[in-house]
């Protein structure tokens, strides 16, 4: 009896030796996101890396790059956008108003589009690295660099804007050197403020009060 107890004791301590590692293991399973990883393959969000394979927010962590449309794109989208708001179908009706339509966007766009090539932009995050209970991941990529802003060479303020921030940027600038480049921009100012006015009040002339009011609304017109 007292050997049988023994016996029975003894394969019990062995059976539970054999089920410690299987349990230890569970966490580092698929279900945990052990071995392949956290949320993803060997690594974070993403195979390697963060929320993009391997870095940043981009792919390689390349953030901080701007894309998009050219200034005559983006203006052309904005007028198929309110043509289709204010529900214009005839054809001889819509050149007219986009016409004018068109040169007080521009306007506005010159006005709006400063660059300022002392603050540069910021690269994207590296990604954080993977990994689940049982191990870590492929550590994430690097951050993206800056971007250089472009100047429209079509935008007299944009250009007179940034002859004048790259004075500043120069310590060595004198008053002398300043001065005309801050009369410049403010010359072009105004006078893109004088011929937008004109040209809205062209524009409002062949608008009907709905038509006026859709504008109003997205700060096209005062």
């Amino acid at each position: 009896m007292k050997k049988s107890l023994m016996n029975w004791v003894l394969c019990l301590a062995v059976a539970a030796a054999m089920a410690l590692p299987a349990v230890g293991a569970a966490p580092g399973g698929a279900a945990a996101g052990g071995g392949a990883g956290g949320f993803g393959g060997g690594g974070g969000r993403g195979a390697g890396g963060g929320r993009g394979a391997g870095g940043g927010r981009n792919a390689g962590g390349a953030g901080g790059v701007r894309g998009g449309l050219d200034p005559a794109a983006q203006i052309e989208n904005t007028l198929s956008t309110i043509r289709a708001q204010m529900v214009v179908e005839n054809e001889d009706e819509w050149k007219v108003i986009s016409d004018k339509l068109r040169k007080v966007l521009d306007i506005e766009q010159k006005l709006s589009a400063i660059p300022n090539p002392l603050a540069g932009g910021r690269g994207g995050p590296g990604g954080a690295g993977g990994g689940g209970r049982a191990g870590r991941g492929a550590p994430g990529g690097a951050g993206g660099g800056g971007f250089t802003p472009t100047v429209d060479a079509n935008n007299p303020l944009a250009v007179a804007m940034n002859a004048l921030n790259t004075s500043v940027a120069d310590p060595a600038a004198k008053p002398d050197d300043l001065k005309p480049k801050v009369d410049a921009v403010r010359a072009v100012h105004k006078k893109l403020t004088s011929d937008l006015t004109a040209a809205q009040a062209d524009l409002q002339k062949y608008l009907s009060v709905r038509q006026e009011a859709i504008l109003v609304g997205r700060g096209i017109l005062d």
